[in-house]
């Protein structure tokens, strides 16, 4: 083979190698901008999912709460997001996240009452109120991890004194951190 050939088939066999590079660079920067697409989609979507947050007060006393019996709140102060029913009492989780629950009960005097904070079935904290005179506040509240549609309420537990209203027992609840893997 003459010198002329050996360096024309190395030029050719050096072009073919650049050209695959080039398309090898081409094919990673492809797939670098549709996960950044991914990303920023994901991102977008995380962002539209803030503004969840609710307050619910008693106005009226109640009396004689069954036993296991879901406290429905007749005055909703705050409701961002449309996710409390004060006819039904419960939260629904919108988002997959970081939530946090309060729940403050007013007890009349010389009595007690017990309320759970409970997630679909599933008691999470106690609140357990008892006044000796006049009357007195106890308030608890939880952490909780929850799935999109998983409810959140308040229940009667076990001693049951009454509740006092005039906005003392209410029950607030608003999203710390939506599940955003990016």
């Amino acid at each position: 083979m003459s010198n002329e050939l050996i360096v024309l088939i190395l030029c050719v066999f050096a072009s073919v190698k650049s050209q695959q590079r080039h398309l090898l660079v081409e094919e990673d920067l492809a797939l670098q901008v549709q996960k950044l697409t991914e990303r920023l989609i994901k991102l977008e979507d995380c962002v539209k999912q803030r503004g969840v947050a609710f307050t619910a007060t008693l106005g009226d006393h109640r009396t004689n709460l069954t036993l296991h019996e879901i406290l429905h709140y007749d005055h909703v102060m705050t409701n961002e997001g449309n996710s409390f029913s004060g006819v039904t009492g419960m939260f629904t989780a919108p988002y997959d996240g970081v939530y946090v629950f309060d729940v403050t009960i007013g007890v009349n005097g010389n009595g007690a009452t017990d309320v759970s904070i409970v997630k679909n079935g599933v008691y999470l904290q106690r609140v357990y109120g008892h006044a000796t005179t006049n009357w007195e506040t106890a308030t608890a509240s939880v952490t909780v991890h929850l799935n999109a549609e998983d409810h959140v309420y308040v229940k009667n537990s076990n001693y049951n004194h009454g509740l006092i209203g005039h906005d003392l027992t209410t029950f607030s609840g608003f999203m710390v951190q939506p599940d955003c893997a990016l």
